[in-house]
């Protein structure tokens, strides 16, 4: 998936919150238009993208 800008709202990128578990991680979930739904962890110390961290939402069909 290519990110635009997180403003631009028919990207609709939001922040859902900070995990509990340890490495605590930012979830950001992304719906792009025409894209696959997913959220992203990212580490809440480095800001780096968790090795594992992007799920793809299946949608409902």
């Amino acid at each position: 998936m290519t990110w635009a800008h997180p403003d631009d709202p028919q990207y609709r990128v939001c922040i859902l919150g900070l995990t509990q578990t340890a490495p605590q991680e930012y979830v950001v979930e992304a719906n792009p238009p025409g894209g696959q739904d997913e959220y992203r962890y990212y580490n809440a110390q480095t800001f780096l993208l968790d090795d594992d961290g992007v799920i793809f939402i299946q949608p409902n069909l």
